[in-house]
C-alpha cells in the first residue's frame, strides 16, 4: 500500500437534500489528502442537484434515475479509483480524523480486508442519541449467527479485496452490509479500532425502520446463503425487535422504557418488571450462546469460525486451563477431533488439529470437560462458568 494512498467515497443519495451537504461536507473537511467523492443521486427534485453543483470539481456527481441504492454504490465502486474505498449514505457523516485512522488501521493491519470502528447513533438534527452498542472486535462465528455488529458508515475497505468477492448483492434490500460482509470475512480478517469515526443517523424513513418482516425473510435467507441455521440466535433476535418495533409504533430506539410506555395505562405496572425481566433473559441468552466471550474465557462448549483462503492448513489453539484440576479440553472441526491431556489448573495447552483444503470459512467447536464460575462480562447479566482462556488462535498456512 502507498504511503498516502488514495481514498475513493461513493455518496449514494435520493431525496436527502436536507442531509446531504453535511455528509459531504464531513468528508472534504478530512485533514486526510488524497481523497475523491463521487455522488450517485437517483434524480432528486428537493433540492439535491443545486447542493452538488454548489461544490464544482471538488465532487465528481451524477443525479438520474437509477436502479437503486446497492446498483448506485456499485457503480461509484466500479468508478472509483482508490485503493480504499468505502460509502456514505447521504444522512450520515464522518467525524474528523476518520479518513486518516481508517488509512493507518489498514497499513498496520495487511493482511485486513477493511477496518471498521466505533459510531454513534444520531437524531434527525445530528444530535447524539448513544453509542452504537454492539460493536465488538471481529468474530466472524458472531458477525454470522449472532447480530451484524458492523456500524456500516464506519467501514473503509481495500479495494482488492472487495473486487475478490464482488461487490453489493442488488438483489437484496435492507441486510445487503451484512451480507458483503460476510462473504469477505468468510476469506479475510478485519481490522477493528475503538476511535468513533461516524455517525448512523436514525429517523422514521430510514430502510431499517420500514422493513419489518420483509427484511427479517431477507435477513434469514443470507444467513442461510452463508451456512447459518434458519433458528440462529441473529434470527430469532432480529424476529423479537420487529414484533416489539411494530409494538411500539416505530420508534427510534427501542428500550425497556419505551416498552412499557406503549403498554395501557392501567397495565403498566404489571408490564414493566416483566418487560424487563425478558429483555435481561435473552440479552443474558445472546451473551452466552456462542460459548466463547470476546475476554478469550471459553465455555463448556464453543464455536469458532476462522476466515480462510481455502488452501487448507493447520488450525493452532494457544491457551491456558483455568483453575481447574484434571481438565481436558477438545477441539474439533469438520470430522476430525483431538484432545489435550489431563491438564493441571492454570496448565498451558495447544491444539492443532488439520484443516482440510476447499474450507471457507474454517468451522471448528471447543469442549471443556469442566467450568467454573468466572466473573460477568456484563454485571446487569449475571456471572459465567468458563473452563479455558484463549491466547492465541490461527490458521497455519500448508
Amino acid at each position: 500500500m502507498l504511503a498516502n494512498p488514495l481514498v475513493s467515497i461513493i455518496v449514494p443519495s435520493y431525496q436527502q437534500a436536507m442531509f446531504l451537504r453535511q455528509a459531504i461536507d464531513s468528508i472534504l473537511t478530512q485533514e486526510y489528502q488524497p481523497i475523491e467523492v463521487l455522488v450517485h443521486d437517483g434524480g432528486s427534485t428537493d433540492g439535491s442537484r443545486e447542493i452538488l453543483e454548489s461544490y464544482g470539481d471538488r465532487i465528481w456527481f451524477r443525479s438520474a434515475p437509477d436502479g437503486g441504492q446497492s446498483q448506485a454504490i456499485n457503480e461509484g465502486f466500479r468508478r472509483s479509483r482508490g485503493e480504499i474505498v468505502a460509502w456514505l449514505n447521504s444522512d450520515d457523516f464522518y467525524y474528523p480524523g476518520a479518513v486518516a485512522h481508517a488509512v493507518a488501521a489498514l497499513q498496520s493491519n495487511p493482511k485486513a480486508a477493511l477496518v471498521y470502528g466505533d459510531g454513534n447513533l444520531v437524531a434527525r438534527d445530528g444530535s447524539v442519541m448513544l453509542r452504537f452498542p454492539d460493536t465488538v472486535p471481529f468474530d466472524l462465528w458472531r458477525l454470522a449467527n449472532l447480530t451484524d455488529y458492523i456500524l456500516q458508515p464506519t467501514v473503509f475497505f481495500r479495494r482488492e479485496a472487495l473486487f475478490s468477492v464482488g461487490l453489493l448483492d442488488e438483489q437484496l434490500n435492507w441486510a445487503l452490509d451484512w451480507e458483503l460482509w460476510l462473504r469477505l470475512a468468510s476469506r479475510y480478517p478485519f481490522a477493528y479500532t475503538e476511535r468513533v469515526l461516524a455517525a448512523n443517523r436514525i429517523h422514521l424513513e430510514t430502510k431499517t425502520k420500514t422493513g419489518g418482516f420483509r427484511r427479517i425473510r431477507e435477513i434469514a435467507g443470507i444467513l442461510q446463503r452463508h451456512g447459518v441455521a434458519w433458528h440462529s440466535p441473529a434470527v430469532v433476535s432480529y424476529t423479537i425487535i420487529t414484533v416489539v418495533r411494530k409494538f411500539c409504533r416505530n420508534e427510534e430506539l427501542i428500550t425497556p422504557e419505551v416498552m412499557v410506555a406503549s403498554v395501557p395505562g392501567p397495565l403498566k405496572r404489571i408490564a414493566a418488571p416483566i418487560i424487563a425481566m425478558v429483555e435481561r433473559g435473552l440479552r443474558r441468552w445472546l451473551q452466552n450462546t456462542q460459548g466463547i466471550w470476546q475476554d478469550g474465557m471459553a465455555g463448556r462448549h464453543g464455536k469458532l469460525w476462522l476466515p480462510s483462503d481455502g488452501q487448507g492448513g493447520c488450525l493452532q489453539i494457544d491457551g491456558r486451563n483455568l483453575a481447574i484440576p484434571g481438565q481436558q479440553i477438545t477441539l474439533s472441526a469438520g470430522r476430525q477431533k483431538v484432545a489435550t491431556a489431563v491438564l493441571d489448573g492454570g496448565e498451558p495447552f495447544t491444539l492443532r488439529i488439520d484443516v482440510a483444503a476447499g474450507s471457507i470459512p474454517v468451522r471448528a467447536e471447543l469442549r471443556c470437560a469442566q467450568t467454573i464460575e468466572v466473573s460477568a462480562l456484563d454485571p446487569r447479566l449475571g456471572s459465567r462458568r468458563a473452563g479455558c482462556l484463549l491466547e492465541h488462535v490461527e490458521i497455519v498456512a500448508p
